[in-house]
Protein backbone atom coordinates (compact mmCIF):
# COMPACT_ATOMS: atom_id res chain seq x y z
CA UNK A 1 0.00 0.00 0.00
CA UNK A 2 2.40 2.44 1.20
CA UNK A 3 4.77 1.39 -2.53
CA UNK A 4 1.44 2.27 -4.44
CA UNK A 5 1.54 5.70 -2.96
CA UNK A 6 4.96 6.20 -3.69
CA UNK A 7 4.74 5.01 -6.51
CA UNK A 8 1.53 7.62 -7.80
CA UNK A 9 3.33 10.24 -5.95
CA UNK A 10 6.41 10.00 -8.29
CA UNK A 11 4.15 9.62 -11.44
CA UNK A 12 1.97 12.62 -10.55
CA UNK A 13 5.18 14.55 -9.93
CA UNK A 14 6.96 14.24 -13.15
CA UNK A 15 8.36 17.27 -15.02
CA UNK A 16 6.01 19.48 -16.73
CA UNK A 17 5.05 18.51 -20.50
CA UNK A 18 5.43 20.52 -23.34
CA UNK A 19 1.81 21.98 -22.90
CA UNK A 20 2.36 23.19 -19.39
CA UNK A 21 5.63 24.96 -20.67
CA UNK A 22 3.77 26.31 -23.87
CA UNK A 23 0.76 27.62 -21.48
CA UNK A 24 3.24 29.45 -18.54
CA UNK A 25 5.84 30.76 -21.60
CA UNK A 26 2.52 32.36 -23.03
CA UNK A 27 0.97 33.87 -19.89
CA UNK A 28 4.89 34.88 -19.24
CA UNK A 29 5.13 37.19 -22.41
CA UNK A 30 1.33 38.42 -22.06
CA UNK A 31 2.33 39.89 -18.79
CA UNK A 32 5.50 41.55 -19.91
CA UNK A 33 3.66 42.48 -22.85
CA UNK A 34 0.88 44.19 -20.77
CA UNK A 35 3.50 45.49 -18.86
CA UNK A 36 5.08 46.88 -21.09
CA UNK A 37 1.89 48.52 -22.54
CA UNK A 38 1.16 50.55 -19.32
CA UNK A 39 4.42 52.25 -19.38
CA UNK A 40 4.68 53.04 -22.41
CA UNK A 41 1.05 54.53 -21.81
CA UNK A 42 2.35 55.84 -18.41
CA UNK A 43 5.30 57.75 -20.11
CA UNK A 44 2.90 59.05 -22.94
CA UNK A 45 0.68 60.46 -20.59
CA UNK A 46 3.09 62.39 -18.42
CA UNK A 47 4.63 63.74 -21.42
CA UNK A 48 1.96 64.94 -22.50
CA UNK A 49 1.22 66.39 -19.29
CA UNK A 50 4.48 68.12 -19.18
CA UNK A 51 4.26 69.69 -22.66
CA UNK A 52 0.68 71.02 -21.49
CA UNK A 53 1.93 72.35 -18.73
CA UNK A 54 4.90 73.89 -20.88
CA UNK A 55 2.17 75.30 -23.12
CA UNK A 56 0.31 76.92 -19.98
CA UNK A 57 3.38 78.02 -18.64
CA UNK A 58 4.40 80.15 -21.59
CA UNK A 59 0.75 81.62 -22.43
CA UNK A 60 0.48 82.76 -18.91
CA UNK A 61 4.11 84.67 -19.59
CA UNK A 62 2.36 86.44 -22.69
CA UNK A 63 -1.19 87.48 -20.80
CA UNK A 64 -0.73 90.48 -18.72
Amino acid sequence: MVAEIGLKFEVVHKAPKIKHLVTHFFFLKLILYLCSTFTVAKRWFEWKDACQTHKDTKLSSIVP
